[in-house]
């Protein structure tokens, strides 16, 4: 085959890994997929939430899809991970066939690229008369030519070697399930007391997984249990967005009890601790207008109306408390 006939080839190879580099990063991902396989489950020896089929992972699973439904990024639903569970929870990035071929391909591309260009810029009248490539020329060229072309096999094994229906995990062994009602409160209660003093399990993960029930207990109306997993929390090394948590849902239930003065402690704590933590200063909001000091719900309030993460239809109700507390 002559050096022109080569150079051809190069070039459609070139063209066909950058068409297939196109179609690939162009096709749509799951969301809940991709966090779900960026977090580990707690519970589990180094598998992620996605390739987990225990009931927290399922629950986790669930929660992700819960906060993309609300609105949040996938950095952000991390990031929520993150604050209740601490940093171990996040995984690494894998390490894998489309990893390599992530940071390798356009290197790659690029070098061949550089070599059929160079080989191109000689004129045709040269090439004519020139005599034939020397065989370090030759070399050099299907270095080029065979790094275009393996590339190209690579990157397609490596994205039909596992297929997949669009949103299912990568294992193919897991159904997200659609809410948290498929984990039972005495289950997940079992799978943390299982787990108490495994020298695997950090603090913040077992509090991560304390919250959740807890939240659970608190939406329910069953204070006293919720109480009691908030106090442990508390207890636990908590990251500040866990004690936030607790401490604001305690506050909240003082209140509920008629403990004004202790709830406004609470929950002034809760928002030292996090002053990211909307819901407590909400219900912080609600104690001081309550007691006609809506002067003190003013800076609050208009704190709240600037938060993105207050959900759209609670704006109407703060802008009206806004106008009641500068009355």
């Amino acid at each position: 085959m002559t050096a022109r006939r080569w150079q051809w080839l190069a070039l459609a190879g070139l063209a066909l890994v950058l068409v297939w580099g196109l179609v690939v990063a162009d096709a749509p991902a799951d969301p809940a997929l991709a966090v779900a396989e960026a977090i580990s489950c707690p519970v589990c020896d180094g598998e992620s939430v996605a390739a987990s089929q225990s009931e927290i992972a399922e629950s986790m699973y669930a929660q992700i899809g819960t906060l993309l439904d609300a609105g949040y990024t996938e950095r952000e639903t991390l990031e929520w991970f993150e604050a209740r569970y601490g940093p171990e929870i996040l995984l690494e990035p894998p390490l894998d066939v489309g990893g390599i071929l992530l940071w390798t391909l356009p290197l790659l591309i690029a070098a061949g690229g550089v070599i059929v260009i160079l080989r191109l810029r000689r004129p045709v009248a040269a090439e004519v008369t020139a005599e034939p490539p020397t065989r370090s020329g030759r070399s050099l060229l299907g270095i080029g030519i065979s790094a275009v072309v393996l590339v190209g096999v690579a990157f397609a094994l490596g994205s039909f070697l596992e297929p997949r229906a669009d949103g299912s995990p990568i294992t193919g062994q897991f159904d997200a399930p659609t809410d948290l009602e498929s984990v039972s409160d005495e289950t997940l209660a079992l799978t943390i007391a299982s787990f108490e003093g495994d020298p695997d399990v950090s603090p913040q993960q077992l509090n991560g997984m304390r919250l959740a029930l807890a939240e659970r207990y608190f939406e329910a109306g069953d204070y006293r249990s919720a109480t009691e997993e908030f106090t442990t929390v508390l207890e636990s090394e908590p990251t500040p967005a866990q004690a936030s948590e607790a401490l604001g849902r305690v506050g909240w239930i003082l209140y509920v009890n008629g403990e004004s003065a202790a709830a406004e402690e609470a929950l002034g704590q809760a928002l030292d601790t996090f002053d990211g933590n909307g819901e407590a200063r909400y219900f912080l909001v609600l104690v001081l207008m309550e007691q006609d000091r809506g002067s003190e719900a003013v800076p609050l309030l208009e704190a709240l109306l600037d938060d993105p993460s207050v959900p759209a239809d609670l704006q109407p109700d703060l802008l009206a408390m806004l106008e009641a507390a500068k009355a």
